[in-house]
Order: structure tokens, then sequence, then C-alpha cells
């Protein structure tokens, strides 16, 4: 009996210890899976191909990664995404510049994209409002992007924005919410140089609603 005691006692310690082998081994598989993953997202943000790199990164970001992988992770990604806009923004102010306003607005939503907060997006926001009211294309999205730019600070160090703010908000028939922005824009910036024209559409405004019934 005793015998037998010992022999089953032997079983089981061995069935222990190759479930514990077992685990070791799967967990180990796993960590060489998760380093050969992690690896290859390391080398993908070298590649800068951004879309790539935004596809990849929800899955990379659920891995058991350590702390410090986590946050160049985080990094590269951001990086990868403010690189983008960056150079979307710089496009689509070119392509203004050069009058291709179409082309402006597909660079400029591009970049919004990648990066829709933060002051490069709002001014990102000022110039496809500007660039949708040259192209005259959609009269609410200009006006919302303006909402944008002056919500997220871009008003304090563009001056005319209120200006171009006031004209989307004319062609969206907001007439009140454009007199007070013409308002806004002639009370701020007295010695700008669409002071004059804006007086001119305030008071052309103003004598609208005069007229109207």
């Amino acid at each position: 009996v005793e015998l037998e005691t010992k022999q089953s006692r032997l079983v089981s310690e061995l069935g222990q210890a190759k479930a514990t082998v077992r685990i070791q081994g799967e967990e180990l598989t796993a960590k060489r899976e998760i380093a050969t993953r992690a690896h290859e997202f390391f080398q993908l943000l070298g590649t800068k191909d951004v879309n790539q790199i935004i596809r990849a990164y929800p899955e990379v970001e659920k891995l058991a990664l350590s702390p410090t992988e986590k946050e160049v992770f985080r990094q590269g990604v951001q990086k990868a995404r403010r690189n983008t806009a960056d150079a979307g923004y710089l496009s689509g102010v070119d392509a203004f510049r050069d009058e291709d306003f179409d082309k402006a607005v597909n660079f400029f939503r591009r970049s919004l994209s990648y990066q829709g907060e933060g002051p490069r997006a709002a001014d990102t926001r000022y110039f496809l409002g500007r660039s949708l009211l040259s192209a005259d294309a959609d009269t609410a999205e200009a006006i919302r992007a303006f909402e944008l730019a002056i919500a997220g600070g871009a008003a304090s160090k563009i001056d005319e924005l209120r200006y171009y703010f006031g004209i989307a908000l004319t062609r969206g028939k907001r007439l009140e919410d454009a007199r007070r922005e013409f308002g806004k824009f002639i009370s701020e910036h007295p010695r700008h140089r669409l002071h004059l024209l804006a007086k001119r559409k305030l008071a052309k405004l103003a004598s609208a609603s005069t007229i109207a019934p």
C-alpha cells in the first residue's frame, strides 16, 4: 500500500511538473511572439508609412508591452501623425497661395484627418475655411471650420479670421451672426487693411435688416 501511495504521489508530481513545463513553454512562446510583433512595429515606425502605422497601432497597443515600449510607440505614432499633418498643412498653404483652392481644400482636410486638435489644427481650419470660400464650395463646412478655428485660439494670432468668418456667415444667411463678427473685427482691428471694407459690409447688413419686413 505504501509503495502504491508513493507511486501515485510520483505520478501526480510528474504530471504537475509536465503541466508547469507546458505552461512555461506557452508563456515563453507568447513572450517571443510579443517581442517579435513589437520589433516589427518599431521597424514600421522607421518607414514613415503613416497609414500602415495607424492601422497597426491599435492591435500593438493591446500587447503586454513594457511601460517603456508603450511610451516609445505612443510617441512614435504621435510624431508620425504630426509630421503628416504638418506636411499637409504646408502643401495646402502653398496651393492656397497659388490660388488652387480645390487642391488646398484637399490638403487641409488631409492634414486635419491626422491631427485634429491643437494650435496647428486651428490654423489649418482657418485656411480650410478661406479655401472653401474662395472655391465657392460648401458654405456650411466653411462656417464650421471658422468656428473651430476660433475655438482653437486662431483668432488671437490671425487678425482677419473674424472678417472672413463674417463673409461665410453672410453667405450662409446667418446675418445677425455676420453682423456680430464684422463688429468684433472692426472693434478689435481698427488699423487693419480690411477695416473699411468690414465697415461697409456691416453697414450693408444693417441696411438689409432695416429694409427687411
